[in-house]
């Protein structure tokens, strides 16, 4: 780790302070605004909250992705 974190502090980073706001503007977006007069704004909310977590749940794809454009590790990267 010592000799090529990169890859890993833009995964972090991108995992969990840009991702979990983007998604929660998305779906604030879609939930409110959108989608405003089919869903309920109690059902709203508790789908805001779902997609937030799962724009923060990491997947492998992505990790693959980031860690190729920091010229990172890719087997590294996902452990």
């Amino acid at each position: 780790m010592g000799k090529n974190p990169k890859g890993l502090f833009v995964t972090w980073i991108i995992n969990w302070l840009i991702k979990p706001f983007t998604m929660y503007g998305i779906a604030s977006l879609f939930f409110f605004v959108i989608f405003k007069t089919f869903i309920t704004p109690d059902l709203a909310t508790e789908y805001l909250a779902g997609a937030v977590l799962l724009g923060a749940a990491p997947c492998t794809a992505m990790v693959f992705v980031w860690s190729t454009l920091t010229k990172g590790d890719p087997a590294y990267t996902v452990v």
